[in-house]
């Protein structure tokens, strides 16, 4: 999963308030070469979860379908109008980035959650894939985590309102490791 950030005309990665999860590839572009100034910053996501986790949405080109349902999605499940502009999706994606907190709205029962969401519980990262928890890192998810009380509240690494886009019926790419059985 590739994101592009809209460059803002500085060499600076990461100053932009917009981004969305990319295909690898679409129709023949070439991505070479990659972090020119005044263009695209290609950022590489695990998977759509990681990307949404970051606060990215799916780009509107070369995943035009995806894009349309977060949108719709993400404007019914947090009572915006549906004149709402992709605009003002990203500023408030990007005021979540950049604002997490660790009460409010961040700090969720486990058991509330979609699946697709990563939290951060016990001093890491983790998917919440629907059934279990699985530890986070850039190659692919650990082994399913033994949890203990399902309700406990954990911390949200995906911003509130892309869960509510979740929530609300979003589907979201996983890797295949947020489900692999993995040998004891």
């Amino acid at each position: 999963m590739n994101s592009m950030i809209q460059g803002d005309g500085s060499s600076t990665p990461g100053k932009s308030r917009r981004g969305s999860p990319a295909q690898l590839s679409y129709k023949g572009w070439s991505l070479k070469p990659l972090m020119q100034p005044g263009r695209y910053t290609e950022l590489f996501f695990l998977d759509e979860a990681t990307a949404l986790s970051a606060g990215h949405r799916p780009c509107g080109q070369c995943r035009k379908p995806a894009y349309t349902l977060f949108k719709s999605h993400w404007l019914q499940s947090n009572s915006r109008p549906s004149d709402t502009t992709i605009a003002d999706v990203d500023k408030a994606l990007h005021a979540e980035r950049t604002n997490r907190s660790d009460d409010g709205d961040w700090l969720r029962p486990l058991d509330s959650l979609p699946s697709g969401v990563l939290v951060h519980w016990n001093t890491s990262v983790h998917l919440w894939n629907g059934a279990e928890l699985r530890q986070w890192p850039p190659t692919g998810y650990g082994a399913a985590t033994d949890v203990a009380k399902p309700s406990m509240l954990v911390l949200l690494r995906t911003p509130p309102s892309v869960v509510n886009a979740i929530a609300a019926g979003y589907t979201i790419q996983m890797h295949p490791t947020a489900f692999a059985v993995h040998a004891a």
